[in-house]
């Protein structure tokens, strides 16, 4: 039978086949480059980039649309978007990107598709609202469109390409539930991550309070920690159960010689693009070559000390005009100002309540995110 692995059990009836070309009535869409485009005007764009980056299924164009385009008057021949239209990303530089598409609400301001787009309206009403959104970015699709799309480094799709994809769907009152229940889903994972926000935001201000007054004693960044390397290579680590994790690489190996030391480390990144991370490692652990282990020789905690390294702008430190990379011997230097022990202890318990918090919520992103890819892998044909 044509149903999903997954349904509301008030539903018992076959999904059917229908003809997107039947279906979509398609518009002209502008070619204006960023430098076209402002954050005022009076006239909303969208652009590919934003589809591939910033927007989710489903766009609230009043709130969340701020591009605009700086001539207003060259897009009289293109026509504005409406209530629940569709716009796909016709190009992309992964075939996971190819063919994302937004569904659009809210559009009380006008508002036009831009570069690399391809703008769609369901001219018969075959989809209920908010439907679409969800549907064209389900795995069931995605894997159509990427045997459909043709290029070598950036990849592309048409509107006949959109129009051959095979397409199953429900009744309207079937695809209202689906569509509701992604959506609440969606608004759930919008507020942790507003969540997720406001406490670093909390966290940073405490931290410029508690970071930047009444600090008396100074050192040299390498009279607080030693710098340690590893030889480990990708190449070297097993994706087996332990019993040693390696950070900078998934997976464990069995026999390594893992920092001499008792207690946690920082571990910093010293080459590549993400020059200057760090994170907090537990003992008996190592990491990659591209990483160094910052161990502490005092008795100052991990926690403490990576907000303190957290301070320190690495960028001037760099060095190397192809892969970035920085030395120990040249940021160890670093002079930066430390609480006595007994206060950093006190400061470090409230980072740590703070960062669990953090991590916590961003766990739970994560888990409601997954759900959501679960659905859309079960609840669609």
């Amino acid at each position: 039978m044509n149903v999903p692995k997954l349904r509301f059990k008030e539903f018992t009836d076959e999904w059917i086949k229908i003809d997107l070309s039947t279906c979509f009535e398609y518009f002209s869409t502008n070619s204006l480059s960023r430098e076209q485009l402002s954050n005022h005007g009076i006239i909303k764009n969208i652009h590919y980039g934003d589809i591939h980056k910033k927007y989710g299924n489903v766009v609230d164009v009043e709130n969340d649309v701020a591009i605009y385009i700086k001539d207003a008057e060259q897009i009289n021949k293109y026509e504005f978007c409406c209530e629940n239209d569709i716009i796909f990303a016709d190009a992309s530089e992964d075939y996971d990107g190819i063919g994302k598409a937004i569904e659009l609400i809210n559009v009380n301001e006008k508002l036009v598709s831009g570069l690399h787009t391809i703008h769609a309206r369901d001219k018969k009403q075959f989809f209920s609202p908010l439907f679409k959104g969800y549907y064209f970015n389900t795995p069931i699709i995605h894997n159509q469109i990427r045997i459909l799309a043709n290029g070598f480094k950036v990849f592309g799709i048409s509107k006949d390409n959109i129009n051959n994809l095979k397409v199953m769907l429900p009744s309207k009152q079937e695809q209202e539930k689906i569509a509701k229940l992604l959506s609440l889903l969606d608004k759930k994972i919008e507020l942790q991550i507003k969540k997720i926000e406001a406490l670093k935001l909390f966290k940073l201000s405490i931290k410029k309070k508690i970071f930047q007054t009444n600090i008396n004693t100074e050192i040299k960044l390498n009279q607080l920690v030693k710098c340690e390397s590893s030889s480990l290579t990708l190449s070297d680590i097993q994706n087996i159960d332990g019993p040693f994790p390696v950070y900078g690489a998934e997976g464990f190996i069995k026999n390594i010689n893992f920092y001499n030391h008792n207690n946690e480390y920082i571990a910093i990144v010293k080459d590549g693009a993400g020059v200057g991370r760090t994170m907090i490692c537990p003992s008996k652990s190592s990491t990659i070559s591209t990483m160094n282990a910052l161990i502490p020789i005092l008795e100052y905690k991990a926690t403490y000390i990576l907000e303190l390294l957290n301070l320190i702008n690495f960028k001037k430190y760099i060095i190397g005009s192809g892969i970035p990379h920085i030395y120990f011997k040249d940021y160890g230097k670093e002079k930066i100002k430390i609480h006595s022990i007994d206060k950093s202890n006190k400061i470090t318990k409230m980072f740590d309540l703070l960062n669990k918090r953090i991590n916590y919520t961003q766990n739970q992103v994560e888990h409601l995110k997954k759900l959501k890819q679960g659905l859309l892998q079960i609840m669609f044909i």
